[in-house]
């Protein structure tokens, strides 16, 4: 596999809080392309790793490599500018607006003072069938279910040409049949070339969607393996 193969090279990852140790020397690669399964137990390490990918927080020690540039550390900025979009349990959406100004929040879509809602619609109706599902970009967010904010969450990061999508615990809130719906989603992003790292604790979930699974425990990365190397009862 050569480097260009690699779009995500963490090296030597330190992060220590006041009385805690929370990633020790951690290493991982994510391929272009692939899902890859972060698991661990509570207190593993997973949200700190996640937070130092997306520039929340500062590792101590150790390199961030992305898409063949190296970083001493990442900013919120810098990492959403760079194409790495992050979907958390807690939906950072507001309510009271329309679909597409919550997937266009923050951006430009058009030169001059005043937005082309028109123009912003459409892009965002372009990014919904991307994602093979119907939503009306008009729709207050507030009216739409649980399985629907988190779509267009996905359409936000589509929105900010993402290359990495980390998804934590997506499926916890939603129904069976989102469930599935999400599912065909992550294999299309894969086959558009998105790379996804995907967060569960529903271990059956993971050899449904993954390729590969990473495996933290007390700070540490124990190991990365194929999902078709591995079973459930290795996996705990």
């Amino acid at each position: 596999m050569s480097e260009n193969d690699i779009i995500l090279k963490l090296s030597h990852i330190e992060k220590t809080f006041p009385g805690v140790h929370a990633l020790k020397d951690v290493s991982l690669e994510v391929r272009r392309g692939e899902v890859l399964a972060l698991i661990g137990e509570n207190g593993a390490g997973k949200s700190t790793l996640i937070k130092a990918i997306t520039g929340a927080h500062a590792p101590d020690s150790g390199t961030i490599e992305f898409d063949g540039k190296e970083y001493a550390r990442m900013t919120p900025g810098e990492s959403v500018g760079l194409g790495i979009g992050a979907i958390y349990q807690e939906f950072t959406l507001s309510p009271s607006l329309s679909v597409a100004e919550n997937v266009y929040m923050g951006q430009r879509v058009n030169p001059g003072k005043f937005v082309d809602f028109k123009k912003m619609n459409q892009m965002t109706a372009d990014i919904i069938q991307r994602l093979g599902v119907k939503i009306n970009p008009k729709a207050l967010v507030r009216s739409l279910s649980v399985g629907y904010k988190q779509l267009v969450e996905i359409a936000k990061a589509l929105a900010r040409n993402a290359k990495l999508l980390i998804m934590d615990e997506p499926t916890a809130p939603l129904t069976d049949d989102e469930v599935t719906q999400l599912f065909r989603i992550i294999a299309d992003l894969k086959a558009q070339g998105i790379t996804i790292i995907y967060i569960s604790h529903r271990l059956d979930e993971l050899f449904q969607v993954s390729d590969r699974v990473a495996i933290m425990r007390d700070g540490e990365m124990i190991t990365t393996k194929n999902i078709n190397e591995i079973d459930k009862p290795m996996l705990i």
